[in-house]
């Protein structure tokens, strides 16, 4: 049987921003919320995985709060979430104390995760550790 994922990626939460052409930012709790309750109804995957740019400024004031309504809309999923931080996030640790840290590695339906988080390079690119290439 095939493993099913479902990957939600670039949220880009920031509730006090003006919307742009590109982002609904202001609304992304929202248009999240509707994401998770579809996914737990019609997608029912085996694991669900965030793929960072939780929000849009994660050095802003307010991003410990806006990480965690974003994480209590995350919370409801009914599969198993794995969540890392993107460039858009700030602080990984920060990140990670909110979303919890992601295991070495995950076996779910017969099929093995492995989340690596790459650092970030200059000019938003990112490098692979050698130790996570292995």
């Amino acid at each position: 049987m095939p493993i099913r994922i479902a990957v939600i990626a670039d949220i880009h939460y920031a509730p006090e921003s003006e919307p742009t052409a590109e982002r609904a930012k202001d609304i992304a709790d929202i248009l999240l919320l509707r994401a998770v309750h579809h996914i737990n109804r019609f997608l029912k995957p085996d694991i669900v995985v965030a793929l960072g740019d939780i929000l849009d400024d994660g050095n802003a004031p307010k991003a410990p709060e806006w990480r965690a309504r974003l994480q209590a809309h995350l919370g409801l999923l009914k599969s198993p979430l794995v969540a890392l931080p993107g460039n858009h996030d700030g602080d990984p640790a920060a990140f990670l104390r909110d979303f919890g840290a992601p295991p070495e590695w995950l076996d779910v339906a017969g099929a093995r995760f492995v989340p690596v988080m790459d650092p970030e390079e200059s000019g938003y690119n990112a490098r692979r550790e050698a130790r996570d290439i292995q």
